[in-house]
């Protein structure tokens, strides 16, 4: 009876090692999905410490996990790939994955354990198609067949491999930022312009990162030199530049009627009167019709070219009130000027009147 517990034991125990063998077989690392994967056309740019996979690419496979078998299998996708390290030194590399060294014994034989023969020599064409060959030539290359889908070492025959190495996936962060050709130059009342701002990445490469900054310290409507602030708001990354808010430049408008000075008003520079704006005097018996920039020393044929007010003034300005009275004579101290068609008579105010 105490014979036959023992037995129950142990096989017992027997079964769970075999039941934890797939979770075993499981924990063979696949490739990173996340990492850039390179074809190898070059054998010299290989190194220790490289990381690679192998794929037979006419077939669209790759060399998936061992599992206690004597060869790689066959998967189809590279997230199911096994990566291997290189090991050694040229002419004498060693192929290292999460299940083990890989050793050859014989040609059609590998193992994960390191046994027999670990070195590899490995030679790439232009092409990129790979020969990965024991340091013991008798025991072949590591070669795909695909009418047994695997990749096992073969002494002839089998379809060619190609290595792909891992390039880890890099994070490219934004490191400074640069205003590029910012306006310094105000007059109070401006509407402030936002420069270019060009962001520059830690890969060496640069963006128009203007959309994702904020401009601050400055104020338009007082005269004063400013130090503008600029933040990228999501990198926290931080410039300034100074900018100059002068006080605008004005000119006087005055504006005679009736030989004397009717008003005067400020323009600033570049700015237009603007015709709502220009004022509407008034003299007994005659009739209001606009501005003009001269006065009319002598009669004339011709109605006076009058102000719009629309006109962008950029110096002082005098204005002259231009009045017009139906069909007469009197001049009352006014100079006349006669325009047969409208069959009016016209006037300028002089200094003399």
């Amino acid at each position: 009876m105490r014979l036959t517990k023992r037995l129950l034991a142990m096989l017992l125990l027997v079964a769970m090692v075999f039941s934890m063998l797939p979770a075993i077989a499981l924990t063979a690392s696949a490739a990173d999905t996340s990492a850039t994967w390179t074809l190898v056309t070059d054998a010299s740019t290989l190194q220790a410490g490289d990381v690679i996979i192998l794929a037979c690419d006419t077939k669209s496979v790759y060399a998936g996990a061992m599992n206690g078998q004597k060869y790689f299998s066959s998967v189809d996708s590279i997230s199911s790939a096994i990566e291997i390290t290189l090991g050694g030194v040229t002419g004498a590399w060693t192929l290292t994955t999460s299940e083990g060294t890989i050793g050859t014994s014989a040609a059609k034989s590998l193992n994960c354990k390191g046994s027999g023969t670990t070195t590899w020599t490995i030679s790439v064409s232009t092409s990129g198609t790979a020969t990965i060959t024991s340091t013991r030539s008798t025991y072949g290359s590591i070669k795909y067949n695909s009418s047994d889908p695997r990749f096992l070492n073969y002494a002839s025959g089998q379809t060619a491999i190609q290595i792909y190495k891992k390039s880890s996936a890099t994070t490219v962060t934004l490191e400074s930022i640069a205003v590029q050709n910012p306006k310094v130059e105000y007059v109070v009342g401006d509407d402030f312009v936002e420069p270019t701002v060009i962001g520059t990445y830690s890969d060496s490469t640069t963006a128009d990162v203007t959309s994702g900054c904020t401009f601050t310290g400055y104020d338009m409507s007082a005269e004063e030199i400013y130090t503008v602030t600029v933040t990228h708001t999501a990198s926290g990354l931080t410039t300034s530049y100074d900018i100059m808010v002068e006080a605008p430049t004005t000119y006087t408008v005055t504006y005679h009627s009736a030989g004397s000075v009717y008003g005067t008003a400020t323009v600033v520079e570049g700015n237009a009167i603007g015709a709502d704006k220009l004022p509407t005097p008034t003299v007994d018996g005659w009739t209001f019709i606009g501005w003009s920039t001269t006065e009319i020393p002598t009669a004339q044929d011709n109605k006076p070219a009058l102000y719009a007010g629309t006109e962008t003034v950029s110096a002082n300005l005098d204005l002259y009130a231009v009045y017009a009275k139906e069909n007469t004579s009197e001049s009352a101290g006014y100079k006349l000027v006669d325009t047969p068609t409208a069959g009016k008579t016209y006037l300028v105010v002089t200094s003399d009147a």
